[in-house]
């Protein structure tokens, strides 16, 4: 499963997202409550407009809009209803403290497309077609955005260390001033996951993880 990551990764960076996996077991284990708060990555886009004053202005009246945050939950093949369900249900546990969550599988059976849209518009979690291709993975129903729950960004960041840096840097992100964003921008995308420079190097990867191309 985790071998798809950087896939992944390499299908956001294409659309102007950071992803950054999230290790479980990084985390403390001592509360069994904290078993579906994990995400498997989370996303980061920044704002982007086409001139310096505009990004200035919206940074100094709504800086929560500087940044949105994903969380995404991985996972190989999507067979059925019951399989469908318990990844839906633990996807939208470990993306309520995002703006948006997603369920991402390689695999997705066509039976399950109507319920996917039933849950879809029902919860407000996306799902995510992926593919080697970046130009071939496919939103198949788009995320319902909300605000970020502290409550539970304060327990993961209590709890998971690549949790905690992924969101101290988002807020030094926020919270710094128009002059010095890129720089906090680019030091948050040094700890994102690597991605591909070239379909070759797609293809070599996928051999190489046994995964269909």
């Amino acid at each position: 499963e985790r071998s798809l990551h950087r896939l992944f990764c390499n299908y956001l960076r294409a659309n102007g997202i950071y992803g950054k996996t999230i290790y479980h077991e990084k985390s403390t284990h001592n509360d069994t409550g904290k078993k579906w708060i994990h995400p498997d990555l989370v996303g980061a886009s920044f704002a982007d407009f086409e001139r310096q004053e505009t990004i200035s202005l919206m940074r100094a009246t709504e800086p929560k809009k500087a940044v949105t945050i994903a969380s995404y939950e991985m996972k190989i093949r999507i067979s059925n209803d019951y399989e469908l369900k318990q990844y839906f249900f633990q996807a939208l546990s470990n993306s309520s403290w995002a703006n948006v969550g997603y369920l991402v599988a390689f695999e997705i059976d066509e039976s399950v497309k109507e319920e996917m849209k039933r849950l879809n518009e029902a919860f407000g979690i996306g799902i995510i077609r992926l593919q080697p291709n970046p130009k071939d993975t496919e939103i198949m129903f788009p995320a319902r955005e909300h605000e970020l729950d502290y409550n539970t960004i304060d327990k993961l960041n209590n709890c998971n260390p690549d949790f905690n840096e992924v969101i101290t840097k988002l807020s030094k992100g926020m919270s710094a001033s128009s002059a010095y964003a890129e720089d906090v921008k680019a030091s948050f995308i040094k700890i994102c996951d690597p991605i591909f420079n070239t379909d070759e190097e797609i293809e070599s990867y996928c051999t190489d993880s046994k995964i269909p191309y």
